[in-house]
């Protein structure tokens, strides 16, 4: 319940920054990113108000967005710290809070599905950025890694740096550190557990070769011909 509560404190503090910014500062407050790139569709809103925007390149993304993406999108938000963090196909991600000061809290970003390449180019000696999606939570410094999520599993693949991997369930108490080339699975409800090592010529099209399937339950893995060759975090059953 401690785990869970300090989640809610912080969601809450963000949106007092949020409301409480002077008029004058509101927009550079609230602002995380704009839209660099964007092939296909997105719906952009408010998930505090629910209100609709239009998007395309060089729309400002800003603390209380929802962006969630359609299938065959490419969307890259390049954020106001120097890091870029790209939405690949279905995603739905939330922006709560971004870091660009030493002693401000970490970046905080909710995922309820979909796949996202984060490659971070800010850093400060303590964490600087967390993820939430539902099964996982991931804890990072300083990385540039990819991120798949489902509603059974989470998978990541580090492609530099150091990425933290805790379950989302307070009652699992493992927690795994990914190094680079490490892929990491993240069950629901269970521990991290190491994969193995991804051979550097794969790992920049590791993200293409996932989907999410079965009304975002699951991760599914294909292999050169398309084919799905296992599957990861079914429930009761990792492959």
């Amino acid at each position: 319940m401690k785990y869970c509560s300090m989640r809610t404190i912080a969601s809450v503090a963000c949106f007092l920054i949020w409301v409480c910014a002077p008029a004058g500062r509101s927009e550079e407050v609230n602002t995380v990113g704009t839209v660099i790139l964007f092939e296909g569709k997105a719906d952009l809103s408010s998930f505090v108000s629910g209100e609709r925007f239009s998007i395309d390149e060089s729309t400002g993304i800003r603390i209380g967005h929802k962006i969630r993406t359609d299938k065959k999108t490419l969307l890259d938000i390049a954020l106001n710290d120097g890091s870029k963090i790209s939405l690949k196909e279905s995603t739905a991600v939330y922006f709560y809070y971004l870091k660009t000061g030493r002693n401000d809290p970490p970046s905080k970003i909710k995922m309820d599905f979909g796949k996202i390449r984060m490659n971070q180019d800010k850093t400060f000696p303590e964490k600087n950025l967390e993820i939430i999606t539902p099964a996982a939570v991931v804890s990072v410094v300083m990385a540039d890694f990819s991120l798949v999520a489902a509603d059974y599993a989470t998978l990541v693949l580090v492609h530099r740096g150091r990425v933290g991997l805790a379950s989302s369930s307070p009652r699992v108490r493992e927690a795994y550190v990914g190094t680079e080339g490490e892929e990491v699975l993240v069950p629901r409800d269970g521990p991290p557990i190491l994969l193995g090592k991804v051979r550097k010529k794969f790992r920049e099209k590791w993200i293409s070769d996932h989907l999410v399937v079965d009304k975002f339950r699951r991760i599914v893995r294909k292999d050169d011909r398309g084919d799905v060759i296992n599957r990861i975090g079914k429930k009761k059953e990792l492959w």
